[in-house]
């Protein structure tokens, strides 16, 4: 919502170059966002987790797409933090 890069780097802290990009070029471009994300399973292997989910995006009050996603967790001293997002 805020579109601050910052703040999305504090859970996603491994941000590639080109991702960093990607998503600079999306917080310029893009009005509205809509992220609905429901959450099919969640596998806690001590430190790390792996979150599968259903995920449906809809940009500029128009369905852009609907897609299942999974992220991959670690756990630190701050918190957990995306280390890898995939399909």
């Amino acid at each position: 919502e805020t579109k601050d890069l910052e703040r999305f780097k504090s859970v996603k802290p491994n941000l590639s170059p080109d991702e960093e990009r990607r998503t600079r070029t999306a917080f310029e471009t893009v009005e509205s966002q809509v992220v609905k994300i429901t959450v099919v399973s969640v596998d806690v292997q001590g430190p790390d987790a792996v979150v599968r989910v259903s995920r449906r995006d809809t940009i500029n009050s128009s369905l852009v797409s609907s897609f299942p996603q999974t992220f991959r967790l670690a756990r630190g001293k701050a918190g957990w933090a995306i280390q890898e997002i995939g399909r």
